[in-house]
């Protein structure tokens, strides 16, 4: 048995898990958090298949109008420097009047983390077409260093049925590649933040979490 088909045993059998609620996204500071972080990388494509680089992640905007200022991003090569607005999904933009609004007019990249049903096409005061980026649920659970289906019905040791019939060698296998597997992902999410700020801000992060 490898780590793998344990974590696809463990987190997908019938009737034993729950499928998180659709829509169940962290709050809307952490996404900022996580994006600043660089936990995402700094590489996308917009929904249009636009190539997107993040080449400086701005200003965090705690306060009234668009979430960072002063980014710069490069879309298909083109450098562009101004605003970058997150939102859950993309018709937030419209129902929290971005639109309308002459404080998002110069917003350069438009940032989400559920697709909808149909497409939205996210635009300013103006009329101009705001590139748009949805960060997918597995990039969100892996910056978030969780399993996809996080919400398990109550059920004592989730591990116990396909593991009972190991022998003790075949456990500690187990254990040390389950290690190895956890031991990668951080390496990946660290050099994600190193990439995007640096190997002393990455380290900085990486040790305020423990």
């Amino acid at each position: 048995m490898t780590y793998g088909f344990l974590l696809e045993t463990v987190w997908h059998p019938p009737l034993a898990f729950e499928e998180a609620p659709a829509g169940a996204l962290p709050p809307e500071l952490e996404l900022q958090a996580l994006w600043f972080s660089g936990a995402f990388g700094r590489d996308f494509r917009t929904t249009a298949g636009k190539s997107v680089r993040i080449v400086q992640f701005g200003e965090w905007n705690r306060g009234a109008g668009p979430d960072f200022n002063h980014a710069v991003v490069e879309i298909d090569g083109e450098s562009r420097k101004g605003p970058l607005e997150l939102d859950p999904r993309p018709a937030d933009w419209e129902a929290h009047g971005h639109s309308e609004n002459e404080a998002f007019r110069e917003v350069v990249l438009h940032v989400v983390f559920q697709a909808d049903a149909r497409r939205i096409h996210t635009r300013t005061s103006d009329h101009r077409e705001i590139p748009q980026v949805v960060i997918s649920d597995m990039q969100l659970s892996d910056a978030l260093a969780r399993p996809q289906r996080d919400v398990a019905i109550a059920h004592p040791g989730r591990c116990v049925a396909p593991l009972k019939g190991l022998p003790t060698g075949a456990v500690e296998r187990l254990m040390r590649e389950a290690a190895l597997f956890r031991s990668g992902a951080k390496t990946r999410r660290w050099l994600k933040m190193a990439d995007a700020h640096g190997r002393d801000a990455a380290l900085f992060l990486c040790t305020a979490e423990t």
